[in-house]
């Protein structure tokens, strides 16, 4: 998404924002983890809490890369919450992992 852009979101939604050292994380064999695996884990997550998702998601890729990471890897996990939802102790809109 370019600088400035916005997304308008409703109900239980997520956003996960990702370096490329995520999808470029790859085997020893030279396969990368690739987006679309992460992007179908991600859906896998839907009903977990943005912590456990974003916990979910970087333990994932460390495992398909043997931990060895060629690059940054950096993930935010972003849930904009229906009402009543919580995350943490507080009813916020929207609940960041990083």
């Amino acid at each position: 998404m370019p600088r400035g852009s916005s997304v308008l979101c409703g109900g239980k939604t997520a956003c996960c924002c990702f370096t490329d050292g995520i999808m470029e994380a790859a085997r020893p064999d030279g396969e990368e983890r690739g987006e679309e695996r992460l992007v179908n884990l991600a859906r896998q997550c839907a009903e977990r809490s943005t912590s456990e998702t974003k916990t979910q998601l970087l333990a994932e890729v460390k495992e398909f890369c043997a931990s060895q990471l060629r690059d940054d890897a950096t993930l935010i996990v972003i849930s904009v919450l229906g009402a009543g939802q919580k995350c943490g102790k507080v009813v916020p809109q929207v609940c960041v992992a990083v």
